[in-house]
């Protein structure tokens, strides 16, 4: 086979494999896997080929997903402290990323930058790395090492220029789609991402749903937004959600929104049934208050020269699930009575002098000694008075 032919052939087999993959897969896995099987089946000996994504998110700057001949494929997720780490100054990532053009380092004749995980390993002689413009300001990069004296052929690199515009459309579309769950993830949190993901974006789509509700906010959360600067509010708040999420999203809650101080969580009743739900959203406010109490008001009180505090309700019920709003701009959230219940009853969290309130029908499923029953109270809007209940290290 000539030279040129054998580059159209592999181009077409590539091309072939692209589309193939924005098809009918949506693999990390294979896209990587399938292209490194490709290129060494037409006779290029790789020892490793690799790809960076760069999806739109909060935490991750880059995904990496490499494929090696002695070890198959590998995913690392790198967040942003990695931009200031030594393997990234100096790095071929980073001259790309920088806006550098196609780089080729023959490694066998010394590397001009940061040695690449694996690779001397594996003996490489060459590697070249080839930008992927994704949009604005924004580059991903494909890249290729070699193990063979001498490095890259002629050849071989007149195959890897072929089937650059095919490689790079599919990882535009990985990036793609890596973006829109990221930010449907960050901003509807998992389940609901995944609902308006499958299609369900309209009015009034959703479902009637049993759940454990999650209200809370930050005591006297306006006399500080007046006392504090911006960037020193700011760092509070951040702080104080830092806190109180992570035990929700630790014992299967979710989150839905953020609402100034506030926020609304839910432990949806599945097939372990509403006492087990009531469990874990009492298990995730003890575990909240704790991190509040050491995070935020032990570490950032005292330089404020505040005492901080929050309140924080439970409740159980009904609640409609779904998109709610105007026609062309909505909300994925709960409504209902039940939800109306849970925020007024976190509104007696200071009079009551405790920062955990539980109703009497979620306190109802739970199978613990150390609930404190206190006196019914009337709330606004609520017809017959409710029952109230904390647990005793709160009394």
């Amino acid at each position: 086979m000539t030279s040129s032919s054998r580059t159209d052939t592999t181009r077409d087999r590539v091309v072939g494999w692209a589309l193939d993959f924005a098809r009918d897969r949506d693999s990390d896995d294979e896209l990587i896997a399938g292209l490194a099987r490709l290129l060494v089946d037409a006779g290029i000996p790789l020892v490793r080929v690799s790809a960076s994504f760069r999806p739109i998110d909060p935490v991750v700057w880059a995904r990496n997903i490499s494929w090696e001949a002695d070890l198959g494929v590998q995913i690392r997720d790198r967040p942003y402290g990695d931009l200031a780490q030594a393997h990234y100054i100096g790095s071929v990532v980073e001259a790309i990323y920088g806006g550098s053009g196609t780089i080729r380092d023959r490694i066998e004749q010394g590397s001009k930058f940061q040695p690449i995980d694996g690779l001397s390993r594996q003996g490489a002689t060459d590697y070249l790395a080839q930008p992927i413009d994704l949009g604005p300001n924004v580059r991903s990069f494909v890249s290729y090492a070699i193990a063979r004296g001498g490095g890259f052929t002629a050849e071989d690199i007149a195959i890897l220029d072929a089937i650059h515009p095919a490689v790079a459309s599919v990882i535009r579309l990985r990036s793609t789609r890596l973006t829109i769950g990221s930010v449907l993830r960050t901003y509807l949190g998992p389940n609901a991402a995944q609902i308006v993901q499958a299609g369900r974006v309209r009015r009034g789509h959703g479902e009637q749903i049993h759940a454990a509700i999650w209200f809370c906010d930050l005591r006297d959360f306006t006399v500080l937004s007046q006392a504090l600067p911006p960037d020193q509010m700011l760092q509070l708040l951040d702080a104080y959600f830092e806190a109180v999420s992570g035990p929700v999203v630790d014992h299967g809650g979710e989150i839905l929104k953020f609402i100034g101080d506030a926020m609304l969580a839910i432990f949806p009743v599945a097939g372990s049934g509403a006492a087990d739900s009531a469990r874990r959203a009492v298990t995730a406010a003890v575990a909240a208050l704790d991190r509040f109490a050491t995070d935020v008001a032990q570490a950032k009180g005292p330089a404020l020269g505040r005492e901080l505090g929050m309140g924080l309700a439970l409740h159980v019920g009904e609640v409609f699930y779904g998109n709610i709003g105007a026609r062309d701009r909505l909300d994925f959230t709960v409504i209902g009575p039940a939800v109306n219940m849970a925020a007024r009853v976190q509104g007696q969290c200071t009079a009551q002098r405790t920062p955990l309130l539980l109703t009497g029908e979620l306190a109802a499923l739970l199978d613990r000694d150390d609930l404190v029953h206190l006196e019914g109270v009337a709330l606004k809007g609520i017809e017959t008075p409710t029952e109230l209940v904390t647990l005793a290290r709160y009394r």
